[in-house]
């Protein structure tokens, strides 16, 4: 129905045609279908119910309670008639002892094989007593059959949920003997068919479980992958509703006991009430998850009786007591009167949901009695009160269905309305865009000649300021007089020779050098001639030791200072080679020929830390006043 009203929606304006048979379909097709698959199931479940009261009416039944169950076959059947009481009630009452029905065969079974069905698949112990009588009418017992959920499946006369035991053509049986004991009360209603019949009739029953199982397995699989998809929790609840409904109706029709626990008589003891509790759990946690805007007290009582059953089960799994069977059907007799009732009150305010809610649990309790009262035999039902369940499930799944359908299309409702608004919203903003787009472009457009221009005197102006940096670099680290790097050049070249000395582990050499009695070349000859001196000094510095192996710098006045990363031997070497260079050199002037020496001192380290080098620098310093104090013109290392 939802896809058919979306299309609608969407493809009315171009296609009207196709759109009106869409919404015919949509309203009536489907309601129609519907509606024939229940007349469809109802006429099913109606035909195979009256088949199970078999091809042969059972009269005159009569009945005697032994209260203190020590009554033997034999005892039984030796019991004069007027200890027997006529009945026409197929109901066994909640007792600790056993109850006997006598019944007479139809004089046109004699001679024929013959299967007796008894209809109710959940006694507990049922002994099953042939009986045939002679000409004086005395009672001959045949043979004693024993059956019940109180043995394992396997001790059954014949392998099938409910309890059919096979009468021989040529055992000539006049009476049968039915003696059952059941903690919650039963039904000793029977079919009696010819075998050949019975067969067919059981094969068809089998096809009609099976479908219905595999239609309870599909509802189950759609659900949990919509929820695998959706993340909506209705849906998980929703399948864990339909898989404890199938796995009642495995209890209450013995197929579970057939196929899945055929060895457990434990199980099959609690199956039945657990699969009730957790029934009724998933669709508490249904309806809170459906009921939208839920009172206070709904909320609490819905908890409370999630808490009870949920503490039933427990007592189920730690004690097989019949009374923990009846404290869960009375649980669940008592929810299904307070929720509905509670639903009631939600759906009289106009909630959609409370509407649904309660017809779905009305629904339960519906099925749930006329199922109790024709197992009890209280109500005589014209089908099979077993097949009441199967009813009462597939038009609760429809009622389900119908809840889900409501709360996707309120969603999916919101959801186009919520992209109907988001749509307007985006086409107010991309108006708004497009109106300052254009604002944008007319002011681009002014922008751009300003930009030019100024483009034109950025340009000029980085490139003046470009040239003005490597001038200012230049003098930054640059000695104006020698043409030398300054101290400051220096010590940032030395850190890189001091990381270059960690990463190698080799020494580090530091030399200071001194030009001897500089000062009295100044007080002699001016010291514009000391520059010049200084000058010439420098331009023999710079060309005796290579850039690739040293760094140079002045330091300041006379003094000079040289770092390397080669052997101090080779260093020593290079400054006497220096040394001796300087001491062989004059510097011609016009005021003269002079001549000057230079003093050194050496010093070298493997460092630890970039900051070491600091300590070489002191010690140069150090060796070249011991070079002083030697008499100048020295290299102390």
């Amino acid at each position: 129905l939802l896809t058919m009203e979306t299309i609608k929606k969407t493809h009315i304006q171009t296609l009207p045609t196709l759109a009106l048979a869409k919404e015919l379909l949509s309203k009536y097709l489907a309601i129609s279908v519907v509606g024939i698959t229940l007349i469809l199931l109802f006429q099913t479940i109606l035909f195979l119910s009256h088949s199970t009261k078999g091809q042969y009416a059972i009269k005159n039944v009569q009945v005697f309670n032994d209260v203190l169950n020590q009554e033997t076959p034999e005892q039984i059947i030796s019991r004069p008639t007027e200890e027997w009481t006529s009945t026409n009630r197929f109901s066994v009452p909640e007792t600790q002892g056993r109850f006997w029905a006598k019944m007479i065969m139809p004089p046109s079974t004699k001679g024929q094989a013959l299967a007796l069905r008894l209809k109710d698949p959940l006694m507990d112990d049922v002994i099953v007593v042939l009986v045939n009588e002679d000409v004086g009418g005395t009672p001959r017992l045949i043979k004693t059959i024993e059956a019940g959920d109180l043995k394992v499946f396997g001790a059954r006369p014949l392998a099938l949920p409910n309890t059919v035991i096979p009468i021989d053509a040529n055992e000539n049986v006049d009476i049968i003997y039915l003696g059952i004991s059941s903690k919650l009360g039963s039904s000793f209603e029977a079919g009696l068919w010819k075998k050949e019949n019975y067969i067919e009739y059981n094969n068809r029953l089998v096809i009609f479980i099976g479908l219905g199982f595999g239609y309870i397995l599909a509802l189950i699989c759609y659900c949990l992958l919509t929820y695998a998809t959706s993340g909506r929790q209705e849906y998980l609840y929703n399948a864990l509703f339909i898989f404890s409904c199938l796995i009642h109706i495995m209890a209450m029709t013995g197929h579970g006991y057939q196929y899945f626990w055929p060895e457990s008589v434990g199980i099959q003891s609690i199956i039945g009430g657990v699969s009730i509790s957790v029934l009724m759990i998933s669709l508490l946690k249904f309806s809170l998850v459906m009921h939208t805007q839920c009172s206070t007290m709904f909320l609490q009582v819905v908890r409370m009786f999630i808490w009870l059953h949920s503490a039933v089960i427990v007592a189920s799994l730690l004690s097989v007591e019949g009374s923990i069977a009846k404290i869960h059907l009375l649980l669940a007799f008592a929810t299904l009167l307070a929720i509905p009732t509670l639903c009631f009150v939600a759906a009289r305010k106009g909630n959609k949901s409370a509407q649904f809610c309660m017809l779905i649990w009305l629904i339960l309790l519906v099925s749930g009695f006329m199922s109790t009262a024709g197992k009890l035999g209280l109500i005589k039902w014209p089908i099979d009160s077993i097949y009441m369940l199967f009813v009462g499930f597939y038009l609760q799944i429809l009622v389900m269905a119908g809840v889900l359908a409501y709360s996707f299309r309120v969603s999916y409702e919101k959801t186009l309305r919520n992209k109907a608004s988001a749509k307007a919203d985006k086409a107010q903003e991309i108006a708004a865009q497009d109106e300052i787009l254009l604002l944008h472009k007319n002011a681009q457009k002014k922008l751009e000649a300003q930009v030019k221009a100024q483009t034109q005197q950025l340009e000029n102006a980085l490139g003046d300021l470009s040239a003005a940096s490597e001038e200012l670099q230049k003098m930054r680290n640059l000695d104006g007089l020698t043409q030398l790097p300054n101290r400051l050049a220096f010590e940032e070249e030395s850190e890189r020779l001091a990381k270059k000395s960690l990463m190698r582990g080799s020494p580090i050499c530091v030399a200071i050098l001194d030009i001897d009695h500089f000062k009295n070349i100044n007080d002699s000859y001016g010291h514009l001639v000391g520059d010049e001196c200084l000058r010439t000094f420098s331009a023999k510095f710079k060309s005796s030791f290579t850039q690739q192996d040293y760094t140079l710098c002045r330091l300041g006045g006379e003094e000079f200072m040289l770092a390397s990363l080669l052997p101090v031997q080779q260093v020593e070497k290079d400054l006497n080679t220096f040394r001796k260079s300087i001491q062989d050199m004059e510097v011609i002037l016009d005021q003269g020929n002079i001549a000057f020496t230079v003093s050194a001192g050496l010093s070298h380290k493997r460092i630890s830390k970039i900051t070491d080098i600091k300590s070489l620098y002191s010690i140069a310093d150090e060796k070249l006043y011991l070079a002083k104090q030697k008499g100048r013109n020295l290299v102390v290392a």
